[in-house]
């Protein structure tokens, strides 16, 4: 994806206006190298090679006519220091580089990267030297003047620390500065632009301290400033992610380079090759180097459920496609992804790092039941290890110890960066959760359906990930934890170290009568085990569409000193990356594995089947079945006239609840009945399309 901007970049001594500049240059930066470098191996003229360090080459003329600054031109110099001059009585290699324009400075010179610069012995093959080529055939020939992986003044040379860049000198009268490769690790920085014999005029892009371009991969275009009419697409500015079938108006910005006023101008927009849509604005009166902000352009994003670009381009400046002098600055690119804002109830994980040797993990603990206590919407999980003394690690724990290296207590919220941290002491807890809770937002709607062997001890459960928005297209994993509440014994390994006990300031604190080794204390959220391993299974992404489903069936064996009726199952998603920034949990439900009244998504099911959420709907709607057995359920959809439109849901259920999608962009709007067969059990239920 390309980012096309131009800046006027004419400057004078005397405050001279822009049409007085009439043979003056503004520029085009493009992010890509200049197509010519890639011929340079194949038409190389001359070689100047190390050392060279503080001086000019002899003269080399043109092949072929040139005007600079409206003055014709014949050859040049070649400096170390990164420019060429067109005046042929320089005697000198100037390297403290300055802003332009500048008497100071080289005249008739065009600076690529001035900078005290070198061409040192001792580089890498085909290193520290100057290559000049002339490019193509006549009337589009580029004579090419490159600094090949040149080394800065007080470095050795090295593979690592070099800078590549050139000159394009055009036979139509353009020039272009051409970014290839940036390799200083640190440091470095120089002026970038033209003047001309008498330092009265320059085009310049910016110095002392413009940085290399990381990389390379840019190049600027000089053209000839005295120019009619060019409209330059400056900005455009998307939001990352954006609301399906919902119009918005586009934000940029659009700069009149040219001598004319713009009065009117067409706008057109294409997504990915989709089709081209074009909108004419009028009444503009942009005069000459004046901006105008983009009003009255109307996008609807359509495709969801992907990244995609979205391409914007100017034309037909006052009604004639003909009048725009420069193509190469009319089109901006943003990379968007479109949703459809439709969220499932959102759930936030709290990870405390905690142990039973750690004196003020005993306080971890209280605080993360206050939180709880404060946010229902909270779920929280204890990792215990540490030290190999802890009773409670396991092999998820541990591992996820040894991923964070977390000192003790630390807790994680949802695996997030919170203002730029992703592990926090007992001090930033409550703000970090406050931070996360202020987007509810989840694409994410998690189903837990379990059963309980007692004779086998076997726990089969079965976590259903229903999509009721787009999720990005990234890697998503599904994590199943089985936690434990009430772990208390008469080990004394179990016992927590209380620093907390008759501390001073802490009077208030529930632990300060506690003595300073709890015997019988009691541990709540403790990681037992984790069925999908420490990072989960990864989730199909061919199923990340709103209104579809996929599960996944764990049968797992409770060991014998593990009490069910204090089993909690937590399934969470997370996004999988290699970097621990980029690993956000973005959706958790919590069940026990005997259903208790507390049970988060088992309260409001006081009858098989519950009622339509959102209703009115305008995209995706969830219907809520509460199997009482393993048996059929069916759900179908009728019309306010009577007529079947589609099947919902048609199979054979498990006993637990069962979140039944409703895609509705396809259904006119008005009123619908829902007919739903749970077991012998049957049911209607109403649903209104609203948009």
């Amino acid at each position: 994806m390309y980012r096309l901007s131009t800046m006027v970049v004419l400057l004078a001594l005397g405050g001279m206006s822009l049409t007085a500049l009439s043979q003056g240059y503004l520029y085009v930066p493009v992010n890509e190298t200049a197509a010519y470098m890639a011929d340079m191996d194949n038409n190389l003229e001359a070689t100047i090679s190390a050392p060279m360090d503080e001086q000019l080459s002899d003269w080399r003329s043109l092949p072929f006519g040139f005007s600079y600054f409206g003055q014709p031109v014949n050859g040049y110099y070649v400096s170390d220091n990164g420019y060429i001059t067109f005046d042929q009585s320089a005697t000198a290699s100037i390297s403290e580089n300055s802003a332009l324009p500048s008497a100071e400075a080289p005249l008739n010179a065009i600076f690529a990267y001035w900078d005290a610069l070198q061409l040192a012995e001792g580089g890498a093959a085909m290193s520290n030297e100057i290559r000049i080529a002339t490019i193509g055939t006549e009337p589009d020939r580029v004579h090419v003047v490159e600094w090949r992986a040149v080394t800065p003044d007080g470095i050795p040379p090295s593979s690592l620390k070099t800078l590549s860049f050139a000159i394009g000198i055009h036979e139509d009268g353009s020039f272009d500065i051409a970014f290839v490769d940036g390799r200083v690790l640190s440091g470095g920085s120089g002026s970038i632009g033209a003047q001309n014999s008498d330092a009265s005029q320059a085009a310049f892009v910016g110095g002392p301290d413009l940085d290399f371009p990381k990389g390379g991969n840019l190049t600027y275009q000089f053209i000839n400033s005295d120019i009619d009419f060019d409209a330059e697409f400056t900005t455009l500015d998307l939001p990352a992610k954006v609301v399906l079938d919902k119009p918005m108006e586009l934000q940029g910005t659009i700069r009149n380079l040219g001598n004319n006023t713009i009065n009117s101008i067409e706008v057109s927009m294409q997504v990915a090759d989709g089709p081209v849509e074009t909108q004419t604005v009028q009444d503009i009166n942009l005069t000459s180097n004046q901006s105008w902000d983009l009003q009255g352009i109307n996008w609807t994003p359509t495709v969801g459920g992907k990244y995609l670009d979205l391409r914007v381009w100017i034309s037909a400046i006052n009604g004639d496609s003909e009048l725009d002098a420069i193509g190469a600055n009319n089109a901006q690119e943003a990379t968007f992804f479109g949703f459809l804002n439709v969220s499932a109830d959102r759930h936030f994980l709290v990870e405390e790092f905690t142990g039973t040797w750690c004196g003020w993990c005993g306080a971890g603990a209280v605080l993360v039941q206050e939180m709880i206590d404060e946010f229902p919407n909270v779920l929280a999980v204890g990792l215990h290890g540490g030290r190999s003394s802890e009773p409670m690690a396991v092999s998820a724990s541990v591992e996820l110890i040894s991923e964070y290296r977390p000192s003790f207590p630390m807790a994680m919220f949802d695996r997030a960066p919170v203002n730029g941290d992703i592990l926090f002491t007992m001090d930033g807890w409550m703000n970090a959760i406050a931070s996360r809770r202020s987007n509810d937002y989840t694409p994410f709607d998690l189903d837990i359906e379990r059963s309980w062997n007692s004779e086998t001890r076997t726990m089969s459960i079965r976590v259903t990930v229903n999509y009721v928005d787009y999720p990005e297209p990234d890697e998503y994993r599904l994590n199943l934890f089985i936690l434990e509440d009430n772990v208390s014994s008469e080990d004394p390994a179990y016992d927590q170290v209380n620093y907390i006990s008759g501390r001073s300031g802490w009077e208030d604190h529930p632990l300060y009568d506690a003595p300073r080794r709890i015997a019988g204390f009691v541990h709540n959220h403790v990681l037992r085990d984790a069925p999908t391993g420490t990072w989960g299974v990864e989730l199909d992404r061919q199923l990340f569409q709103a209104g579809s489903s996929e599960s996944q069936q764990f049968d797992v064996v409770l060991p014998e000193d593990h009490d069910e009726t204090q089993i909690k199952l937590l399934a969470f998603v997370h996004k999988h990356d290699s970097r621990s920034e980029r690993r956000e949990v973005a959706g958790a439900t919590e069940k026990h594995l005997i259903a208790s009244s507390v049970d988060v998504a088992d309260e409001i099911n006081t009858e098989v089947v519950g009622f339509v959420s959102p209703n009115p709907a305008r995209m995706i709607a969830s219907l809520p079945v509460q199997m009482p057995a393993n048996d059929r359920l069916k759900v179908e959809l009728y019309n306010s006239l009577g007529a079947k439109v589609l099947t919902l849901r048609d199979y054979h259920a498990a006993a637990g609840l069962h979140n039944v999608p409703i895609d509705t962009r396809q259904l006119a709007d008005g009123n619908y009945l829902l007919r739903v067969q749970a077991g012998d059990q049957m049911h209607w239920r109403t649903l209104l399309v609203a948009r």
